[in-house]
């Protein structure tokens, strides 16, 4: 049995436990401070090392939780488009974590200094917590990295998505979803040019109305001066969101490309 070691963030409780002497949080109060409804989505898409359900002691009896690692909280937060995610994340690593790794226990160790044993357990704990701390401080600084680093790219062309989540869908299907959807703008054959030739329209590809969440038209300056554009997904939270969409909407996405885009577009 566990007990339960509560932070508040803001008006929220955010539960967390010790297992092997690493944190665990419990996935409800994540989801309910990131606005998101439905835990059961989340728990289906996290791996199965980093969610679990644990047997809890509260104050109205033992409670059967499902918690998630520090590995899949962070995971959690990542994917949120809530405007709380970034705070929220900056709070847990820089609060919560440093001070669940404070002793390397939720509580002081024994102080007992008056023999040879407790000193020695009193300087191993604080070893351990130190050596916890360290490592979870560089794991933390890794992850906002990646996330500052892929939010601050020009994001990932439709067909970079489509390879990277869903490869198992052929091309012309995966973009005739992305069409019968409405999340880009459908002009194939409606141009007729000088020539008498069909062409697309100009238009063909860009981010519809309803696309917007989701993609963007990045411009750049080609060879001679001239600007060009093309239809990027717009990077982060966004790509992830587009991608929990379609597989909503009946698409197989990739079982083992389910994070985020590292390859940093130019």
């Amino acid at each position: 049995m566990t007990s339960l070691q509560p932070f508040i963030y803001g008006t929220q409780e955010v539960r967390t436990i010790l297992i092997d002497n690493e944190p665990w949080f419990v996935l409800n109060d994540l989801c309910a401070i990131l606005n998101i409804t439905n835990p059961r989505n989340v728990t289906a898409r996290l791996d199965a090392e980093d969610k679990g359900v644990r047997s809890v002691d509260t104050l109205g009896g033992t409670q059967r939780m499902t918690t998630v690692s520090e590995a899949g909280m962070f995971d959690v937060i990542v994917r949120s488009d809530s405007p709380n995610a970034r705070p929220f994340q900056r709070w847990v690593t820089h609060e919560v974590l440093p001070q669940i790794r404070k002793t390397g226990a939720y509580g002081a160790p024994t102080m007992d200094l008056t023999t040879l044993d407790g000193i020695s357990a009193i300087l191993d704990a604080g070893k351990a917590a130190l050596n916890r701390a360290l490592a979870a401080e560089a794991r933390a600084e890794v992850a906002e990295s990646t996330v500052d680093q892929i939010e601050a790219s020009n994001g990932i062309t439709p067909t970079q998505f489509h390879k990277h989540y869903f490869s198992d869908v052929p091309d012309r299907q995966f973009f005739e979803h992305l069409y019968r959807l409405g999340l880009l703008i459908d002009q194939r054959g409606t141009r007729v040019n000088a020539r008498g030739e069909t062409r697309d329209g100009y238009q063909h590809g860009h981010p519809s109305y309803k696309g917007k969440p989701y993609f963007y038209l990045h411009g750049r300056l080609d060879a001679n001066g001239v600007r060009r554009e093309s239809t990027r997904v717009r990077p982060g939270t966004p790509e992830i969101a587009l991608k929990d969409f379609l597989v909503s909407k009946g698409l197989p996405a990739n079982q083992n490309k389910t994070t985020l885009f590292k390859e940093i577009a130019a």
